[in-house]
Parts: structure tokens; sequence; C-alpha cells
């Protein structure tokens, strides 16, 4: 995958908020939230415990697979070691934003702990909202985990330090977007045949975004004629709602080489500047997706990643990019799918060079962290293959 910043990937952060004023005790308990899988060291966390047992920690997180697994699955494991109670309330991406906010500012302390995404992280550590994670580890070492060390993450944590390089939230989870196809549909024969000599070439998956032109615009025809209820791409592309920004500046972007949403080391965004994000890539990628929107289902406009997804589990696309969270469900549940044994998936097309010219030191595609705290510096953890949730 992209290994340049952001690219093709909506990253998460859990992050400690314990609004200013908590009780110490909340803060201990807060930064041990992590043993789940124990690690061998079930007795260690039934002692950490036990001096918390009974208490009960309240979390808000988007309400995305990981989101769920932690909340449904890890959770409950880490209550059965602890005593400690976490109930994590999964909600939507606007409503989580929301209510965390009002509640930092608010000095509520209704949370305990929060999910952000990490664009907003230093907007909440210059209003003193976060907990120094590295100071409250150092003065309370009696419920520091038995093989946590923050050297364990990749440079992704960086993210989420001060200027003097203490850490302020633990990555949770990266989303990597991949491509998605209709096996079905891209193996008939006849749609086969009939893309062959409508454009000159074979039907495929895409790997440049002509191609992906050609074969939204083939299939979009091609259901339409068969009376199919599917189109020839999906589109993230609510106008309400922050997807629509990160579908352009994380996957569509960066796919044609805009990194960093176009802006500058020095903060510049304007190309007579030094910034790129009016510049000559910005433009073939802002131009590229828009003219997806003709080919895209009638939903396209009011979708965020969730409704593209469901979107795509319908059956009502015939490729597009989704995130990888959902491309497992998916491919696998029945219950929730309509496609299941039908999901191809590829690395998304990329503009000339792109793949090439991304420095492989910021590589962080390995970054699919789903569980909170201090849990995610254990080197080893007992996955569980979570279908519908798919960890």
């Amino acid at each position: 995958m992209f290994s340049r910043s952001n690219s093709l990937i909506k990253l998460g952060v859990y992050m400690v908020n314990f609004v200013k004023g908590a009780i110490t005790l909340l803060l201990s308990v807060g930064i041990a939230f992590s043993a789940v899988y124990a690690g061998g060291h079930s007795a260690w966390w039934k002692k950490a415990g036990a001096p918390y047992k009974g208490t009960v920690l309240q979390g808000v997180a988007e309400n995305t697979p990981p989101g769920q697994f932690a909340g449904e699955v890890l959770a409950k494991e880490f209550e059965s070691l602890t005593g400690i109670k976490v109930r994590l309330e999964n909600t939507s991406w606007d409503q989580m934003y929301d209510k965390a906010i009002k509640d930092m500012e608010a000095n509520s302390g209704i949370y305990d702990f929060v999910y952000i995404e990490q664009d907003i992280v230093y907007s909440y550590l210059d209003r003193d909202f976060l907990v120094n994670i590295t100071k409250a580890l150092a003065e309370n070492p009696s419920i520091v985990a038995p093989n946590v060390n923050m050297d364990d993450f990749t440079t992704f944590i960086d993210y989420f330090k001060d200027d003097k390089g203490d850490v302020f939230g633990i990555p949770m989870e990266a989303f990597l977007k991949v491509y998605l196809y209709r096996k079905d549909l891209f193996g008939a024969a006849d749609a086969k045949s009939g893309f062959q000599k409508k454009y000159g070439y074979a039907l495929a998956p895409a790997t440049s975004f002509a191609q992906w032109r050609d074969n939204a615009e083939f299939f979009t025809g091609y259901c339409a004629e068969k009376g199919m209820e599917c189109w020839g791409t999906t589109v993230q592309g609510h106008t309400g709602h922050p997807a629509s920004t990160y579908e352009f500046l994380e996957s569509i972007g960066p796919s044609f080489g805009l990194y960093n949403w176009g802006v500058t080391d020095d903060f510049h965004s304007c190309a007579a500047d030094g910034g790129s994000l009016n510049g000559a890539r910005a433009k073939g990628a802002l131009s590229f997706w828009t003219s997806m929107l003709e080919f895209a289902p009638p939903e396209a406009l009011q979708s965020t990643w969730s409704e593209v997804a469901s979107t795509f589990a319908a059956g009502r696309a015939a490729q597009g990019w989704v995130y990888g969270e959902n491309a497992a469900w998916i491919a696998s549940n029945k219950e929730k799918s309509l496609v299941v044994g039908k999901v191809g998936v590829m690395q998304p097309p990329t503009g000339p060079g792109v793949v090439t010219q991304a420095p492989q030191e910021m590589d962080i595609s390995a970054t699919l962290m789903e569980e909170p705290m201090e849990f995610l510096t254990l080197p080893k953890t007992k996955k569980q293959h979570y279908f519908g949730y798919n960890l």
C-alpha cells in the first residue's frame, strides 16, 4: 500500500481524555486499559486491577468493526481479568466527534477516553484536553503492564506526541483503502466480449484511472441493459460529512501523488507558494473523482464510508474504493453481504511513479491496530478472526 503520509488510510486513535480534574483512580485504571489478552500475565492483571474492581470507565468511539470488536470482545475479557467495567459507546462519526468535544469543552467528565482522528490531536493538545500518557505511566509504575514498550510502535505513533516527545494518544486502528471489484461481473463472458468490442482491450480490474473510468462507464450501461440495480463505481461523496473530504484528500489525491493534503511543511497549500492543493495533480484528481459521479449509484452524494460499504455489499457497484475493515465483512459475512464469494481485491490504481516515489521509511500500512491503550504495544496478542468485525 501507500507509504507517504496518510495516503489511502483513514486514521483513528484512542485518546485518553480524563477531562481535567478527573480523579487519579480513573487516570491510572484508564491507562491500564489494555490487557484483554494478557500475554501470559493474567496474574499480574488480576493483581493490578484488584484495587479498582467495580470501577466503570466510559468511552466513545466510531461504530466501525474495530470499535465493535473493542466494545463487544476486548472490554468483556478485560473486565473478566481485572473486575474493571468498560462501557464503550459506538456511534456515528459525527456523533462521536460531537459528544467528545462537547464533553471536553464543558469539562463534564462523561467520558474517560475518546476516539478521535489524528488530524485533530494538536488542536486538542493546544486546548489542554488530553492526558500526558508518558508522564502518567512514569508516575504510576505499578500499572505499567508487562511487555509494554512504546518503541514497539511504528513511526505512526509520532503523530500523537507533543514537541517534547511525550505520547498523548495510542493508535487504535489505521484503515487501508483497497480496490474491490465484482469477480462475477468482470468474469461474465458477455461482459468481456462487450467491453472488448467497445474499448478495444480486455476487460479487467482497473490498474489505471483511464481503465477505472472505462470500467465504470461500461458496467453502468451493462447493468442497466440487464435490469440490474448496479452501477459502475462507488463514490464516497456525502456533501454534508467529512467523508467526502477524506475520500478526495486521503484516497483519490494521494493516488495521483497529492500528499499531505497538498500542504507544505511550512503550511502553504497554493502552488504559487510551494504547495500543491491547486496544482496539476490536484486538478487531475478532482476531475477524475467528480467525473465518477455519472457512473455511481444515486446514493453516492449521501454516502460516507459506511454507506459505500453497504452499497457494495448490496451488489450495487461493480468496483470501488472501500475501507479494509469493511472489505472483510463484505467478502465473508453472508448475513450482511449479498456478494460473498464474488469479491476481488487489489491495490487501487495510482498515477505514474506514485508508488516508487513514496519513501519506504514512512510505511505505516502494517499499523492495523484495533485494541485500545497499552494493549496495543504488547508484542503478542491473541487475535481472533471475528467475522462480521474481521480484525
